[in-house]
Order: C-alpha cells, then structure tokens, then sequence
C-alpha cells in the first residue's frame, strides 16, 4: 500500500508512515481538505463562468442596439429616396410640341436623383456598421434562441444592403436618362426650328425674295452646330445607333443649306443655270438626310429603359419582398 501524502511503499494505514509520519487521522483532514478545495475551486468557476456570461449578455445588448439604431438610420435614408422616386415617369421624346416641358421635367428629375446618391452611401455605410455590431455580438456567449434572432438580423442586414445596391445603380441609371433626356430634346427643338428656317427660305425663293432667301438658309446652317452638340452630348451619355445614324447624316443637311444659300446667292446675281445647279444639288441632300428611320429612336429608346430602369424596378420590388418576409420572421423571435 502507498503513504497518500509521500507516496512510499509498504505504508500500513494503521501505523503512522515511516518516511513522513503521514497517519490515518491525517488522512481524514486530508480528504476534507480535498474536498472544501475542490468545492472551493468548483465555485470559483460558477462565478467566473456566470461573470463573463453576464458581461457578455451586458455587451451584445448595447451591440444589438447600437446595429439597430444604424439599421433604423439606413432603412429611414432609403424609405426617403423611395417617396422621391415613386412620382418620376419616362420622358416623352416624341411629343415635339411640349418638348420643353418635357426638357424642363427632365432636368428637375435629373437633380432629384442625383442628390440621392450621396444619401445612398450614407444608407449603405449605416448597412455596414450593423453589420459590424451584428456580427460582434455572435463573438459573445449567447443562448441559442439570441443566436437565431442574431443570424435572422443579419439576413435583414445583407438583404437591405442588396436592396441600396439596386437603389443606387437605379438612380444612377434614371440620371443617365433625365441627363440624356435634356440635350436630346433641345436638339430636337434646334432641329425644328433648322427645318422652318428652310421652309422660309425656299418661301422667300417662290416668291423671288433672294436675299431674305438666303439669310433664311444660313441662319439654319449656324443653327447646325448648335444641333451637332447637343445630340453629340446626347450620344455620349446613351450611344443609341439611332443618334449616330443621325449625327453621320448631318453632313447631308449641312451641305444642303451650303447649297442653297449659295444657290439664292447667285439667283441675286442672276447666275441662273449656276443658281438652278446649286438648288438641285441642295435638295438632293435634303432628301439623303430625310431617309433616316425616325422611328427607330423610339426602338431603341425603350429597349435601353427597358433593361437599365423597368427591369431595376422589378429586381427592386422582388427585394423588398424577400426583406418583408425577413422581418415577419424576426417579428417571431425574441432576443
């Protein structure tokens, strides 16, 4: 048998140990001793245990609150964008008659999304920081049932983050189309005033008015570069086939006008076989130019709206769909 304190061989329990004097009575202290360390050392862990514990139910609280208060700021910025949004419509191109209403619509509605953008990066920052809060309180010792609601806010979180990223790329795209909108409209309005101002000249030649003939036809040839920049600043903002088709054949009409200015020019001079020359060759360009399929911008117009805003909205609304349905199953759980 071995001695319970030196461990020696050959101990008799009865009789005290020969090497450390350990005895039987001892061996009683010894296992009470034991036993209130061991009671000692049992609670010390409880309370630490049930300390942290406490100190981390007492974190992940102001955690949870601070992402829900960041939550909260983002979900307000978008909710506000959206009021904002749900008045904006298309633009009507092809109604010439109002085009400066139409001009004036865009341009408001141009300013209305792009303030917004700034708003939306403050939106998706909020995101972002609860997401932080979020994902700090999982660090933390928590039931199971504030696990679930943890992992449920932050399906909300990245849902809402994807819904301000559609947001945002929507109001990027709506700019682009009020911006677009605005310099094609006024070219449009050039272009009508470019084709009375021919209309008065070839008047004035009928009725041998060579002379107001042709100031007629060179007050549409300055309006021509007027006309160039503004569908050239269109294009560059939405490159349609359509505008390029247009911008190439404006070479025709610039020639045209040349043409028949050069032609009333001469019938005052009384060049007339130079003058009869000139106003063929000038209404053949004019009827090069008039060949361009109009009809087509209003084709690829609603393709490009289509693809960069109609099917945006609808992504949008599938989005606030899936967070509705996160939020009903947070509304189930309890932190």
């Amino acid at each position: 048998m071995y001695c319970p304190r030196c461990g020696a061989q050959d101990y008799d329990e009865d009789e005290p140990c020969e090497f450390c004097g350990f005895t039987s009575r001892d061996k009683k202290r010894w296992s009470s001793k034991s036993i209130l360390t061991s009671g000692v050392i049992t609670l010390l862990v409880i309370s630490c245990v049930y300390y942290y514990t406490q100190q981390d139910s007492s974190e992940s609280d102001i955690m949870l609150q601070a992402a829900q208060k960041e939550m909260e700021k983002g979900i307000r910025i978008l909710q506000s964008i959206e009021n904002e949004m749900g008045s904006l419509r298309d633009v009507h191109h092809e109604i010439i008659d109002h085009a400066m209403k139409e001009r004036q619509y865009a341009s408001h509605s141009s300013d209305i999304v792009t303030s917004a953008l700034p708003r939306l990066e403050e939106a998706a920052y909020s995101f972002e920081r609860a997401e932080k809060f979020y994902r700090k309180c999982q660090s933390f010792h928590l039931s199971t049932q504030k696990k679930e609601y943890l992992s449920l806010e932050l399906q909300r979180t990245a849902a809402y983050q994807e819904y301000s990223s559609i947001l945002t790329e929507l109001c990027e795209n709506y700019a682009t189309y009020y911006q677009f909108s605005v310099p094609y409209l006024t070219g449009e309005q050039i272009l009508i005033t470019i084709l009375s101002d021919m209309d008065r000249g070839n008047d004035h030649l009928e009725s041998e008015d060579y002379t107001l003939a042709a100031a007629a036809f060179t007050s549409a040839l300055r309006k021509l570069d007027l006309l160039t920049e503004e569908y050239t600043q269109a294009y560059a903002l939405i490159p349609l086939l359509y505008i390029d088709h247009f911008l190439s054949n404006l070479e025709h009409l610039d020639r045209a006008l040349h043409n028949l200015a050069e032609a009333a020019q001469n019938l005052e001079e009384e060049n007339i076989t130079y003058a009869n020359f000139l106003a063929v060759q000038g209404m053949s360009e004019v009827q090069q130019f008039s060949q361009i399929n109009q009809s087509a911008f209003q084709t690829q117009m609603a393709a490009w709206y289509q693809t960069h805003i109609t099917a945006l909205l609808q992504k949008k609304n599938t989005q606030l769909k899936n967070i509705r349905t996160i939020e009903e199953d947070i509304s189930k759980k309890k932190w």
